[in-house]
């Protein structure tokens, strides 16, 4: 029975010590300068996360804000000896208000503080449009509408979207041109964004689009021989103008 009583008492003494020591990290860490400079400097960098803006079944992504992550920067400063702003580590600040969970909405436009535009592409004959695009380095997004086009773009950083027929590689997204609450209740339950594009081209592709680009259009193009004949002077005009083209992935992403 002593022996036991031995043993719990050099437990709880290893338990008071633990516990001290730590204490004792955090207080000295806590009156460090290199800690306090930090602290001071923190709320330069913190950024407001935005909101996403949802109105009625339609739906932009928001924005996620960011600030200093203390700890983690103090680990890496404390490693080096001195203060710099370029050494901060950052963490990422979720918007209350946000895209994720909200598969009952249209997605009708990228967020329009990011100068950020996404290309569709709508057709069967896809491998001159791709080759296009990779001499450009750019991914985009495929209305696909059969398996061998699937095949394809597998191995491509291009996304693919569902068609709503028999297609057999899973999806995150849907696509319609007016509203739908049939497809809507559908996608949403299968937990796909509904994509509903805000410039659809037709018959002039590059006029249609130079009309009405801004930030955060969704373009929705036609293959044809026109697109396929314009669609370098359209990249390039996107270009020209400041604008990032990207796939649907990198485009709602908060």
């Amino acid at each position: 029975m002593k022996k036991y009583f031995q043993i719990i008492g050099f437990i709880t003494l290893m338990c008071f010590s633990f516990i001290y020591t730590e204490k004792t990290v955090t207080i000295v860490k806590e009156s460090d300068l290199l800690m306090t400079e930090i602290k001071q400097e923190k709320d330069k960098y913190y950024v407001k996360p935005i909101n996403s803006i949802i109105n009625d079944q339609y739906i932009i992504p928001g924005l996620n804000g960011k600030e200093v992550d203390v700890d983690k920067s103090y680990e890496i400063i404390k490693k080096v000896g001195k203060y710099s702003p370029n050494l901060l580590v950052y963490k990422d600040i979720k918007p209350e208000l946000s895209i994720l969970n909200n598969y009952d909405k249209y997605i009708i436009s990228g967020n329009q503080n990011k100068k950020e535009v996404t290309l569709i592409f709508k057709g069967k004959k896809i491998d001159n449009i791709i080759n296009i695009l990779e001499t450009n380095n750019i991914t985009s997004s495929f209305l696909i509408d059969n398996n061998q086009n699937i095949q394809n773009l597998i191995n491509t950083k291009h996304i693919i979207i569902d068609n709503n027929k028999n297609i057999k590689q899973k999806t995150k997204y849907c696509y319609t041109e007016q509203d739908n609450n049939d497809l809507l209740k559908k996608c949403s339950k299968q937990k796909k964004y509904t994509i509903k594009p805000s410039i659809i081209t037709n018959k002039n592709p590059f006029i249609e689009i130079k009309n009405n680009l801004k930030n955060g259009s969704i373009i929705s193009l036609e293959i044809n021989q026109k697109l396929e004949k314009e669609l370098p002077i359209i990249i390039k005009y996107i270009n020209s103008k400041g604008y990032i083209i990207t796939n649907l992935e990198e485009f709602i992403k908060e």
